[in-house]
C-alpha cells in the first residue's frame, strides 16, 4: 500500500541566500559547491542542469538551455550573483559531485552559516498526526534551490508565465 502524504519543503529567503553567498569560512571545495548551490537558487534549474552550466549557456543577459530531464527550453535572466560566480571561476565552473555528497555538503554549509532556527511541521507517524521541529539546515537539499527560486519569484510578483519559462514547468500546479 502506498501512502499519499503531503511532503513539507522549505525555501531560502533572499536574505538567507545572501548570508550563504557571502559566508567565507569554508574549505575550497565547500566554497565551490556553495557557489553551485547559489547558481541553483538564482536560476531555478534542477541539480542535473545547474551542476553542468557553462558559459556557452549565457546568451546576452540570459541563460538559455534545454533541460536534461524534460528537454524544455528555458530562458533565465542572469543575476549579479550568477555573473560574479562565473567571473570567480574564469567562466569555467567547478565540477559538481554526486548529488548525495552535494546535499551533505550543502547541509553542512547551511549549518555553518547559522540556518539553525527550528522549522515546525506536522506529519503522520503510525496513523497519528505528530508535530515535529527540526533545524532548517537539515531540510535543505539541492532541490531547495529550485523551490527557492520559484517561491522568491512568486513573492516578487513575477508573472506565472515568466516563472514557467524560466523553470520549464508546463503546468501551474507545479509552482
Amino acid at each position: 500500500r502506498i501512502r499519499n502524504e503531503d511532503l513539507f519543503f522549505v525555501y531560502l529567503t533572499e536574505r538567507e541566500i545572501a548570508r550563504i553567498y557571502y559566508f567565507n569560512d569554508l574549505t575550497k571545495r565547500e566554497d565551490e559547491l556553495k557557489d553551485l548551490f547559489i547558481l541553483g537558487c538564482m536560476t531555478g534549474l534542477r541539480f542535473s542542469d545547474y551542476s553542468h552550466l557553462s558559459i556557452r549557456n549565457i546568451v546576452g543577459d540570459n541563460i538559455q538551455m534545454l533541460t536534461k530531464k524534460t528537454k524544455a527550453k528555458v530562458c533565465i535572466p542572469v543575476t549579479r550573483y550568477v555573473k560574479e560566480i562565473f567571473a570567480k571561476y574564469n567562466n569555467c565552473l567547478p565540477k559538481a559531485c554526486c548529488i548525495q555528497y552535494f546535499n551533505k555538503v550543502v547541509k553542512d554549509i547551511c549549518k555553518k552559516v547559522g540556518l539553525i532556527e527550528l522549522v515546525t511541521y506536522e506529519r503522520e507517524v503510525g496513523g497519528e498526526i505528530v508535530t515535529m521541529s527540526i533545524p532548517k539546515y537539515k531540510l535543505i537539499t539541492s532541490h531547495t534551490a529550485r523551490r527557492t527560486f520559484i517561491t522568491n519569484c512568486i513573492i516578487d510578483n513575477i508573472p506565472e508565465n515568466r516563472i514557467k519559462s524560466c523553470t520549464g514547468h508546463k503546468s501551474s500546479e507545479c509552482l
